[in-house]
């Protein structure tokens, strides 16, 4: 009766870990779809990411670009205003203002352009 038990336990413990084997197998495969998927979201989370930097760093890049002529513009200006006088001044100030201001239309428009196509 022993033998037959002890026989009995032994057949049930090797099911026991066949099940655990099966259910091992089963869950890994279960698992695999949702890693993959997760991994693909990581990766284009990681390339927004990478993009959105790059658009930042340029608009950082055209703002200082137009901060710089229009700082060449004051100076400019100013250097003008000690050596012309004021009234001569102004109508250079005008045509100053006219090509900053297509200046930064024209990096707007650019810059404006690109955010649309990315």
């Amino acid at each position: 009766l022993r033998s037959k038990a002890s026989a009995a336990v032994l057949i049930v413990q090797a099911k026991l870990g066949e099940a655990k084997v099966k259910a091992a197998g089963a869950l890994a495969k279960a698992t695999e779809p949702i890693t993959s998927r997760i991994s693909a979201v990581l990766l284009k989370t990681q390339s927004a990411k990478s993009a959105a930097l790059e658009r930042a760093y340029q608009a950082r890049a055209a703002v200082l670009d137009l901060a710089a002529s229009t700082k060449a513009v004051v100076v400019g200006l100013q250097a003008d205003v000690q050596a012309k006088g004021i009234r001569a001044c102004v109508q250079d100030l005008a045509t100053s203002a006219q090509m900053l201001a297509r200046e930064s239309a024209a990096s707007a428009k650019v810059w404006a352009g690109e955010s649309l196509e990315s």
